[in-house]
């Protein structure tokens, strides 16, 4: 994959994720929950997920349609495989193999049979972690790594050591797997330990579908020095205490959709002069504060080494960032934190917060580590979002950049159940946004359903986004949208 710029990168996506399985509207109300989901973690209200929920239940789950999560795939990863190569608890690593009965033992020695178009199908059972060196495969020729019984059958349990180390490597799936219990990250890629790196060369096309990873020390996912990562369908929970979920660090060319993560410092960073990201569809909550601001989701992220830079003329944390139709369901320190970024849109999010919170929304500044220019924000659009607390926060957006003429924002509903959110104060101005709403906005049961009720100010009460086809349940927009992430 060559790095895309965000309209060719959008613009193919929402080709692959247009409607055509969904119902096509102008605002689901709530009722029951919505359809059948695209996202195999997410459960319905009272469904339960592992370790959910102080929080609340979880939303609804998504339905196919606009935004189906399949389609965020790229193309390369349904090529066809070549071989097998199999492993088993009960295999040997001087059997070949080939087939179920002549499974191989170790994750280390099937690593060394991958090779392009080989597939590694582990069965059921419990294995050791080990690292990936050196992977050359093709969009023609990938890699696969997966789970041969069904999702979480095939556990990498790290044993308290480093988890999947990838380095130097291009088109490689991984499936189905769980990953946990490590003193580092969980799933972990790079291209060599010190630059400068070739932007050319730098490890490429990497999937990750339907894994599982949790208890990490550092991050569930790392990538850092790569460029076109998916990560689709799968949970992410207990990272370390003022960790993020993921963390993308140098990574360019980035989609990250239908994911559940949750017990962590926060969802995820996108920073270090990284370029083209697309954040829909995923719910987060449950954040464990650490007595910082990391709660919630960066929409870029901060002080990044300079040494860590693939593009070493970068102006900005992040560039080219898109998030929309994600629910984030408590957190301390609010739902968003805009670090650096340049044109990068925020919308038809839904917020939610049961108790105070001490912010919905921070805009920051950033500095490369080891130089004296700040980096400022440019082009954010905050549009079509639902922020609600129970309380309100004591401040609304910090800022340390101002004034805030670098940021449009419209059409959002702001509100707290117990006081006037519009005494609130702000850096940025948010209480004459055009359009905007800052009455309750008739939600049907929060946090378990986050959907309006029947009559609710939010329906048909958005502005129309070209790069916003749906919220959260993958349900077409059609005509004006609502207000929110459904």
């Amino acid at each position: 994959m060559s790095p895309r710029s965000t309209a060719t990168l959008c613009g193919a996506l929402l080709a692959l994720l247009a409607c055509g399985e969904g119902e096509p509207r102008t605002g689901d109300v709530g009722g029951g929950p919505p359809g059948a989901s695209a996202a195999p973690t997410a459960s319905g209200p009272g469904g339960g997920n592992p370790g959910s929920s102080s929080d609340g239940g979880a939303p609804a789950p998504p339905a196919k349609g606009c935004g189906d999560i399949a389609g965020a795939l790229p193309a390369w990863f349904s090529a066809a495989h070549e071989k097998d190569v199999w492993v088993a608890n009960d295999g040997n690593d001087a059997n070949d193999g080939a087939t179920r009965a002549t499974a191989l033992a170790t994750t280390s020695a099937a690593f060394k049979r991958l090779a392009p178009g080989v597939r590694l199908r582990f069965a059921e059972g419990t294995y050791g972690c080990a690292s990936l060196a050196g992977f050359a495969g093709t969009k023609e020729k990938p890699g696969r790594l997966m789970s041969a019984d069904g999702p979480r059958k095939a556990k990498f349990l790290c044993g308290g050591g480093a988890g999947l180390l990838l380095d130097d490597v291009h088109y490689l799936a991984i499936e189905g797997i769980e990953v946990a219990n490590t003193s580092g990250h969980g799933i972990q890629l790079s291209s060599g330990a010190a630059g400068p790196w070739d932007p050319a060369k730098i490890s490429n096309d990497l999937v990750l579908k339907d894994v599982y990873v949790h208890h990490t020390m550092l991050a569930s996912f790392k990538g850092s020095q790569a460029r076109g990562v998916t990560i689709v369908g799968s949970e992410l929970a207990y990272a370390s205490p003022g960790r993020q979920n993921i963390e993308f660090v140098a990574v360019d060319d980035v989609v990250v959709a239908g994911n559940e993560a949750h017990h962590s410092g926060a969802f995820d960073e996108f920073k270090g002069g990284a370029k083209n990201a697309l954040f829909f569809r995923n719910y987060a909550h449950d954040f464990v504060d650490s007595g910082g601001n990391q709660t919630g989701m960066l929409v870029g992220g901060d002080g990044t080494g300079a040494q860590f830079l693939v593009h070493t003329d970068a102006d900005a944390e992040a560039t080219d960032v898109t998030f929309w139709g994600n629910v984030v369901v408590g957190g301390k320190h609010g739902a968003f934190r805009v670090v650096a970024c340049k044109k990068c849109l925020v919308a038809n999010n839904t917020f939610y917060h049961p108790g105070k919170p001490n912010a919905f929304v921070r805009v920051l500044t950033s500095t490369f580590g080891g130089t004296n220019v700040t980096l400022t924000n440019a082009d954010v659009r905050i549009v079509n979002n639902v922020l609600f607390s129970t309380t309100p926060p004591p401040y609304v957006i910090p800022s340390n950049q101002l004034p805030a003429s670098y940021v449009t924002m419209s059409h959002n509903a702001w509100f707290a159940a117990t006081g006037d959110i519009g005494n609130v104060g702000s850096d940025v101005p948010f209480a004459s946004g055009p359009s905007s709403l800052y009455a309750d906005p008739g939600l049907t049961a929060p946090p378990g359903d986050l959907r309006p009720k029947p009559g609710s100010p939010l329906v048909g009460a958005g502005v129309p986004l070209p790069n916003v086809p749906a919220g959260f349940d993958g349900k077409c927009w059609s005509g004006a949208p609502n207000i929110g992430a459904y």
